[in-house]
This record gives C-alpha cells, sequence and structure tokens, in this order.
C-alpha cells in the first residue's frame, strides 16, 4: 500500500493512495495543531562518526525532536532484509530511544531489545554497533554526535522538529500493579503523550536484552492507540506477531498475551496512566515524550 499526503485539512488530513492491497487496513495517526510550528527532515549520517549537524528547518530553536528509523543505507524508497527500527524522542537536554533487531534466513532465531537513556537513535544486534545522541539544538541546527562507533555506514533517519509548545521526555515503569502512575510534567499542561514500550527497559536501561517486543502509542487524554511488534529469540522456528489497538495503551508478550492494559488521561501538569490489566513489573515499561502548553 502507498499514500501521498494530498493535503492537510481544516477538520483533518487527505490521502491519496497509489497502491491499495483489496482489504481493509487500519491505521494509527496523531495530529498536533494549534500554534505548533512543526518540520519533518530526512537526514543521512556520516560515514566518519565525527559529530555533525542537521538543519530544522524551523524559526528558532525546536522545543521537541522526535527520531524514527529502520536504519537503511540506501535512500527511500527502499526495501531490505533484516529487522532494524528506531524511534527516539529528545526535549529539554533529556533523550531516549527503544530500539529492536530481528535477524534474517537463520535456524535459531536471534533477537534483540533496547530501551537507551542516553542516545536517541541505536542500531543494535549483538551489540551496538551505531548510535546518535542530541548534543544540544540552536536556531538552524540539531547538533549530533555518535557514541558508538563499530559501523561508519551512513544510514537514512527521519527527525520531526517541533517549536512553540512544552515539552519532556523521561522513562516509567507502572511497576506490576493496577493503582494509576502519575507522570509529572512541571509547568507543562500535557496535551499529547507518546511512550514506547520496551519491557524491562527502565529498570534496565541501556541494556541489551533478548527478545524483540516494542509498542508505540499516543494519547490526546481522551483517545488513545498503541501498536507495537514482537518475536522470541533462540527458537526453530520463527514466532513473529503484529499487535494494535484503538481504545487503550496496550502490551503484548510474544506468545499473543495481553500482559497490560492502561487508560490515559491527563491532569493540570501531569499524565496519568491507569492500568486494568498489569501481569508483571517487566512489562509496561518504556520511555515517553509529553507536549503541552504552558500550566
Amino acid at each position: 500500500m502507498t499514500a501521498e499526503l494530498e493535503s492537510i485539512d481544516a477538520d483533518g488530513f487527505t490521502f491519496d493512495w497509489t497502491t491499495v492491497s483489496g482489504s481493509v487496513r487500519y491505521f494509527n495517526y496523531a495530529c498536533l495543531g494549534g500554534s505548533i510550528e512543526a518540520k519533518l527532515v530526512r537526514c543521512q549520517m556520516n560515514n566518519t562518526n565525527v559529530a555533525e549537524s542537521f538543519a530544522h528547518g524551523l524559526s528558532g530553536a525546536p522545543t521537541a525532536v522526535i527520531l524514527f528509523s529502520v536504519l537503511n543505507e540506501q535512500p527511500v524508497p527502499a526495501s531490505r532484509t533484516t529487522l532494524y527500527a528506531s524511534i527516539g524522542a529528545w526535549a529539554g537536554g533529556s533523550q531516549f530511544s527503544g530500539s529492536i533487531w530481528s535477524n534474517n534466513g537463520v535456524t535459531t532465531t536471534a533477537t534483540r531489545r533496547i530501551l537507551s537513556t542516553t542516545k536517541a537513535l541505536v542500531r543494535v544486534a549483538g551489540s551496538i554497533d551505531r548510535s546518535l545522541s542530541i548534543a544540544s539544538v540552536d536556531g538552524t541546527n540539531v547538533n549530533v554526535t555518535y557514541p558508538d562507533t563499530t559501523a561508519i555506514n551512513q544510514y537514512y533517519f527521519w527527525m520531526l522538529c517541533i517549536r512553540g509548545c512544552r515539552a519532556k521526555v523521561g522513562t516509567f515503569t507502572l511497576g506490576g500493579v493496577l493503582t494509576p502512575t502519575e507522570i509529572t510534567c512541571p509547568g507543562i499542561r500535557p496535551k499529547f503523550f507518546m511512550p514506547v514500550l520496551i519491557p524491562g527497559g527502565h529498570v534496565s536501561p541501556d541494556a541489551i536484552l533478548s527478545t524483540m517486543l516494542m509498542g508505540v502509542g499516543a494519547s490526546d487524554g481522551l483517545a488513545t492507540t498503541s501498536s507495537g511488534l514482537t518475536e522470541v529469540n533462540n527458537v526453530t522456528t520463527t514466532l513473529s506477531r503484529r499487535w494494535q489497538s484503538n481504545n487503550n495503551l496496550d502490551d503484548y508478550d510474544s506468545a499473543g498475551n495481553l500482559m497490560i492494559r492502561s487508560d490515559i488521561s491527563f491532569g493540570e501538569e501531569s499524565v496519568i496512566v491507569d492500568p486494568t490489566t498489569n501481569t508483571s513489573s517487566t512489562w509496561g515499561q518504556g520511555g515517553y515524550l509529553i507536549l503541552g502548553d504552558a500550566a
């Protein structure tokens, strides 16, 4: 399936579909509006691992940056074997990245995941061979360094740079209990919450964990959506799964069992994650980005 964004309208947006599958496909989306200024920029890493800067195209320094990549060396559109995926965010000098890997064409599956609290993009396999950290932002550029330098491939990635709001980045855990978890954001009246779920990631930050598990969610305090991918490690038959929810922040294990289901609401200066299902303290962990107005 292939679509181009034809227009952003007063009451939504319009896609122009050029390739369709013939079957109904559901997708999740989040829209940011109001006085927010945003630019989506495609970037390419250098082949030296020397610190570099990427122009963001905003009228001033960004408040928040969302980064995502499947770590291809070819310009899009491109399709490659072996699964690499990384999504992260930066705000106020803090950053995180959730990253997963699943090898292709092997007789025994090899999968990994990591939640980094020091890097905004990570390419992880048996080890981290390349990563990106945001060192600073200014009126023109997002300035980055490459802490892990085994690889020198010129991977492509995207930056969604946002200005004109308040923002906070951090990590959270639901702790294996059914009581609400309040994520405070002093000085920010939240309007948007983006969690990236990595089981075990909050208690083991920057550690490479086996088994591929990652979910991504979004909420405006009233509507919540989430989806994710799983794959089992060290088995002779692949057990790949995907899941999607249009109403909750969910988290499933690699056998397809619902591990976490949470409602999301916003306080005056906080996001409240209220689990209705919580089966393990290992689950319901990850990084988050909060966007909002001044409280």
